[in-house]
């Protein structure tokens, strides 16, 4: 038996089921087999269709299994309630962009994730790739629209002996 059983007690061994038993047994993964790998090739951006209102889940789920995911968002300044608040708004909405090696190897793996559709495919029904280049164009377009916050500190004026001789 493994170290795991070894490490229990006769007397909780034995409380055990043999179902629990077996489960107990099993060899340890040193890794999960759900997470990505680095694999063999050039790796790139892919686009996966997500269903709808589930972008920040599929992208916190992907992340937790290791891969690269970009979420373009921009942040609009909007009144509500009579108060200027700002309201982040995606891009794409229903898409999120995956930085995978191969993306045939863990397309299975990428489609199981909770609240994502599918990988979505071109013409010829291979995983639709972008370039690094076109990326980083949408990240350029993504800054451009973000609204800059700039505080503007009122100089504190001082009231001295000659500012009140001159008024």
């Amino acid at each position: 038996m493994l170290q795991r059983l070894s490490a229990l007690s006769a007397e909780t061994l034995a409380k055990l089921s043999p179902k629990m038993r077996e489960f107990l047994d099993r060899p340890v993964l040193p890794y999960d087999p759900r997470n990505a790998e680095l694999l063999p090739g050039v790796p790139a951006w892919y686009v996966i269709e997500v269903w709808p209102n589930k972008e920040m889940l599929a992208k916190s789920k992907l992340a937790a299994r290791q891969f690269g995911i970009y979420v373009p968002m921009s942040a609009d300044r909007v009144v509500k309630r009579g108060r200027l608040v700002t309201q982040s708004e995606l891009l794409f909405p229903g898409y999120i962009f995956a930085f995978v090696w191969d993306v045939l190897q863990h397309r299975a793996r990428i489609e199981q994730v909770e609240g994502v559709n599918r990988v979505i495919l071109d013409a010829n029904g291979v995983p639709l790739a972008l370039s690094d280049d076109q990326i980083n164009f949408i990240r350029g377009q993504e800054d451009v629209m973000q609204p800059m916050s700039v505080k503007v500190m009122k100089q504190s004026r001082r009231l001295t002996r000659q500012s009140r001789i001159r008024r």
